[in-house]
């Protein structure tokens, strides 16, 4: 209890245990019986108190849930958690429901002469002020009398033991603190009761609403929104927050009230899910369905092996493995063959299943019925008589999640697989399965060994991490913290509601649009329907400047910095939109509150000027200040160090900050708009204009080339004080502690915090040409929708796998207009760069559909286009250029002198292939349309003595015409029993549909096949992750993952690191076996495999 009990600190009823209920079971069966049998009438109130005392356990239990539920979500205001022996102290939070429930009875027999009214409503006033009145008034001198070192150590230091609290801490105090706060909220009661207004509904609503505020302010999560203190501002001195209270609990000599008076909310990130650990033996199947999962599935094989490994003791030469195999099991069993331990089976079947499994040695793995070992490694489905079978002194070791039925007194049984947990690991109060206090299960350590290290690796269907490994880490694992410190207002009010976020401004848009359209003429409010229009174009503005920004980089003219874009500086600004909806929320708000916002006429020049000065002014001058502040290493870490994250900026960047940071930054560009509103001299441009401004110059200033000509500065020499460049202010992205200011480089000038190289670097920005790329890469759109997803697109979309977007189909206006342009006319366009190691290589793009590859009269056309790409490569001196149809050897006949090297990439994207095939394949399918891979493949097969199966005869004539193959390594087998299907373009739904369940599909073309069964794996397209060291990777190739490139990709920049002096085009074709290792020797790694091993 306290640290120094006081008196009448137990409960009266505390030795009774769990029958402590039997106290109040007197007055239940008296209220009862006289409800039934009483001759004087029924008395509701008596009868209902044993009812409300139940609801008042189910109301606390729906509070405890609630708590638990989202502080596990991580929506918490503590990060500390919950420990065992806090769950011990609060576990009789119901003692105070049975002392209330017997002074109820009390106060009924003692106090009550006749029978309460269910309803009146003046005692239910009565009550409120009241409460409000003494019981609040007392209780805050009460609590602060608490805290006087001689009580607060023999009674209220029993409550204050939780500095992270729950809803039942509420009620965690003494009996005789118990006594005290019955005796305050009593006088609302009684006095009520005296004068007559006293009620049932009265009572069970003020005990509700206590009961609900205490369960409330002890919460570890906010939930109360700021804007319900906002839209009733008396509010805040009559209710508290959980966060309000908590720093009570963390400071103790503050915020004694019981109803606040003053709010301080607290507002915390939300934790995302990192690792997710798989439940169940199928992990794989789930990595198969999809193969863009960025969560990593961890099932905790290893870590489990690694565990019953480390418990068998060190001298055993012999282990009985029984009971249903498992992955567990098998790598046990593995592992122990290689320590020289000798594995015994009881049954033919486990045998066989494991001698084929491992191809273990003859004496490693044997089959004995003896069952003379004493050390019995057990999985699900051992027997009773198994069991009773085990000689004497057996130590039973579950490789399962469930631990064997002990039916043996004279053996010992290990738990599942589990180790202690350490210190570090907080909120840990309550037990997993059967497992004692503070252990974990192996499989849930797992998760959490994978999430710290950062291994980037699914861990589950037939995959396995490394046993040593796991289990290294997982015996010394560090802790790791996160670099920042977020304040509060850090995130946006609707993050939680990501892409449905626009919501918010709908109610003003839709009465906006309709108060547009009903109005008489002469109340048409034009300013007010322009906002949202003006908003679309807001984002429309800055996605012209995103394209721009990274088509000129990506050719290198202008360019600042050198350095590349990554995917996360691309998810740090993915939600660029937010302060547009944030502004244009305060523009319908504003036109709303403010007299000079309704009804603005179209312009007045008055204002466009008053703008403009006080922008020159109260805006450049306080905003340099602000920065300045905002660089301060307190307000740093907590806000602007988020914008300061991107080194290399783009015109998003500008715009990325916090919430709070927000609100500072529109209260400084408001002072023009709220100056013209005020005065009466606004108008529709000049707000729209100068909007646009400051947009324009935000955009342009963190682009990363520079395209401000150095005789603008020449003709007008003042300017350069009043319009900043983007080599400027990259130099604060860079050097961090100079040029702060807005757009105008005076304050700089004026206070020393211009960097002196600003002029420097924007000469040499200028100066710089396109970039003449070692590799050119030539790709070209897909389906009509794919401009959007190109790295010039849209940026959220260019760094996530090709999936078909519903909200693109509204923009088919432009998406039809953008193909017919493309289609009548087109060039070859710079679409993004990168960086390997010494080798530039570049991503140009043929203005061409895949619909037109298929069009014979489009040919002509399309070989014009690849053909004009290839002999400008030729004059920047590209070493190798990736061409992207068949007919490269057209070219080569036709250029003989070529000195840039055509590469198609097919020997690598065959070889690709070749390795995902399981080693234990005898037989594979081949079908679709047939392609220069399609017969690499067939003939690499063949020469493995793997039998290539056709499913049509014309397929079968090809084949064997061009591979002059035997009978027997190329047949005709319609029904075909082989569950490997390579396959290419034109793969009917028929013939898919007549794969064998458990099929693995694996196209040997550059597009995916269309999944249309569930029972069946799809590989992804040939395609290979890449090495860390290349850079400026921030989008995804067409349907494929992250950081993961297609096999006719690689291929070229493998030819240009090799120095190969070869075209590899037409029908020509590199060694597949050179071109493999050469690939592995440069750091690109096979993809896992996305599908189980061949079983047919």
């Amino acid at each position: 209890m306290a640290s120094t009990p006081g008196i009448l600190t137990d409960w009266p009823w505390a030795p009774l245990g769990s029958f402590k209920y039997v106290v109040l079971a007197p007055w239940v069966i008296h209220s009862t019986y006289s409800y039934m049998f009483g001759e004087e009438g029924t008395d509701l109130f008596y009868i209902l108190i044993l009812p409300f005392q139940l609801w008042r356990m189910l109301h606390n239990q729906i509070w405890i849930s609630l708590s638990r539920y989202q502080t596990a979500r991580g929506k918490s205001i503590i990060d500390k958690g919950l420990e065992f022996e806090q769950v011990d102290r609060e576990r009789d939070w119901d003692d105070q429901i049975i002392f209330n429930g017997m002074l109820f009875y009390v106060g009924r027999c003692i106090l009550l002469q006749t029978d309460l009214q269910i309803w009146r409503g003046d005692g239910l006033v009565m009550t409120i002020l009241l409460h409000a009145g003494p019981v609040e008034y007392l209780y805050y001198w009460l609590h602060r009398a608490l805290h006087h070192h001689f009580l607060y150590s023999r009674y209220h230091s029993h409550h204050h033991s939780s500095i992270v609290t729950e809803p039942i801490t509420s009620v965690t105090h003494p009996f005789a603190e118990h006594i005290s706060y019955f005796l305050l909220f009593a006088i609302p009661m009684i006095g009520t009761l005296l004068i007559g207004t006293a009620s049932i509904t009265s009572y069970f609503v003020y005990i509700t609403y206590i009961d609900f505020m205490n369960n409330l302010g002890h919460c570890n999560f906010e939930f109360i929104p700021n804007w319900i203190f906002s839209l009733f501002p008396p509010l805040k001195y009559l209710m508290y927050t959980p966060s309000y209270h908590s720093l009570h609990h963390t400071q103790f000599r503050t915020n004694y009230s019981l109803l606040i008076l003053f709010l301080s909310p607290i507002d915390l990130p939300i934790s995302h899910l990192y690792m997710g650990e798989g439940l169940n033996s199928y992990g794989g199947i789930y990595v198969q369905r999809n193969l863009r999962l960025k969560i990593k599935v961890v099932d905790g094989s290893s870590l489990a092996v690694a565990v019953i490994l480390n418990s068998i003791p060190k001298g055993t030469t012999q282990v009985l493995l029984i009971g249903n195999l498992t992955k567990v099991a098998y790598a046990l069993a593995f592992s122990l063959c290689q320590r020289d331990i000798q594995v015994v089976t009881s049954h033919q079947a486990e045998y066989l299943k494991l001698t084929k499994s491992l191809n273990a040695t003859e004496g490693k793995v044997v089959h004995d019925r003896s069952y003379a070992q004493k050390i019995w490694l057990v999985g699900d489905g051992l027997s009773k008589k198994e069991q009773l079978s085990a000689p004497k002194g057996t130590i039973f070791v579950p490789f399962s999640q469930f631990p064997p039925k002990k039916l043996r007194r004279d053996c010992f049984y290990h738990y599942t697989p589990a180790m202690k947990i350490p210190k570090s690991l907080e909120n840990v109060y309550s037990c997993e399965n059967w497992l004692p206090r503070r252990v974990m299960s192996a499989w849930r350590i797992a998760g959490i060994v994978h999430a710290m290290e950062g291994w980037n690796e699914h861990e589950c269907g037939y995959t396995m991490s490394n046993i040593d490994k796991d289990a290294n880490q997982a015996n010394g694992s560090k802790d790791r913290k996160m670099a920042s410190n977020p304040g509060i207002l850090t995130e946006w009010p609707w993050t939680r509601l990501g892409s449905f976020k626009y919501v918010v401004v709908a109610p003003f848009a839709i009465h906006s649009t309709y108060s547009f359209i009903v109005n008489e003429w002469e109340d048409k409010d034009l300013s007010y329907f322009l906002i949202f229009p003006y908003m679309l174009f807001r984002m429309l503005h800055n996605q012209l400047w995103i394209s721009l920004s990274r088509y000129r980089t990506s050719k290198g003219s202008g360019r600042i910095i050198d350095k590349g874009l990554e995917f996360e500086q691309v998810d740090r600004e993915r939600n660029w939109d937010d302060q547009i909806i944030f502004n244009a929320i305060l523009f319908y708000i504003g036109r709303m509150r403010l007299d000079g916002g309704r009804n603005v006429p179209l312009w007045r020049a008055d204002g466009f000027v008053i703008t403009f000065l006080l922008h020159a002014g109260p805006v450049e001058f306080l905003y340099y200040w602000l920065h300045r502040a905002l660089h301060h290493h307190y307000l740093y870490s907590r806000y602007h160090s988020h914008h300061h994250s991107s080194i290399v900026t783009e015109p998003i960047t500008s715009v990325i900050h916090p919430f709070g940071e927000h609100i500072a930054y529109f209260i400084l560009f408001a002072i023009p708009m709220m100056t013209m509103a005020l005065t009466r001299t606004a108008s529709i441009i000049t707000f729209a204009v100068y909007i646009t401004y400051i947009d324009a110059m935000n955009n342009m200033g963190h682009c990363n080339f520079e395209l401000i000509p150095k005789w603008i500065f020449s003709l007008i020499p003042p300017l350069k004080y009043f319009m900043y460049t983007p080599s400027y202010h990259s130099l604060h992205h860079t050097l961090f502690r100079t040029n702060y200011c807005l757009f105008m480089p005076i304050y700089d000038y004026m206070y020393g915090t211009m960097e002196k190289t600003s002029d420097e670097l924007h000469e040499s920005s200028l100066k710089r040409k396109d970039e003449a790329p070692d590799v050119l890469h030539l790709t070209h759109l897909t389906t009509p929708d794919s401009i959007y997803q190109l790295p010039l697109g849209f940026a959220s979309l260019a760094s996530k796998p090709h999936t078909s977007t519903w909200y693109l189909w509204l923009m088919w206006p432009v998406t039809f207009w953008s193909m017919m342009l493309t289609w009548i006319y087109g060039r070859t366009f710079v679409v993004e760069r990168q960086r390997f190691n010494k080798l530039k290589i570049q991503t140009w793009a043929i203005p061409k559909y895949n619909l037109q590859y298929f069009m014979p009269w489009q040919n002509e056309a399309i070989n014009s286009l690849i053909e004009e790409a290839i002999l400008e490569a030729e004059e920047k001196g590209v070493k190798v250029a990736e061409e992207l149809n068949r007919y490269g050897g057209l070219y080569t006949r036709r250029y003989p002198q070529l000195k840039v090297k055509l590469v198609d990439g097919s020997s690598l994207a065959a070889a690709v292939i070749l390795n995902n095939i399981p080693k234990e394949t005898t037989q594979v399918v081949l079908t679709g349309n047939f392609t220069k891979v399609a017969y690499a493949i067939a003939f690499a097969l063949s020469q493995r003595g793997i039998e290539v199966a056709t499913i049509y005869k014309d397929e079968y004539l090809k084949l064997t015409k061009s591979l002059s193959a035997t009978k027997s390594t190329v047949v005709l087998a319609k029904g075909s029993a082989s569950k490997i299907w390579l396959v290419g373009d034109g793969l009917s739904k028929q013939t898919q549909l007549q794969a064998p369940k458990g099929t693995i599909f694996v196209p040997f073309t550059q597009f995916p096949l269309k999944e249309l069964r569930r029972d069946c794996f799809y590989h992804c397209p040939p395609a290979m992750k890449i090495p860390k060291s290349i850079e400026n990777v921030y989008s995804c190739e067409n349907w494929l993952p992250r950081r993961v490139m297609s096999a006719w990709r690689i291929a070229g920049i493998v030819h240009a690191s090799e120095g190969w002096n070869e075209h590899e085009c037409g029908y020509a074709m590199s060694d597949i076996d050179k071109v493999w290792e050469a690939t592995l020797r440069l750091g690109f790694q096979p993809l896992i495999p996305n599908a189980t091993a061949n079983k047919s």
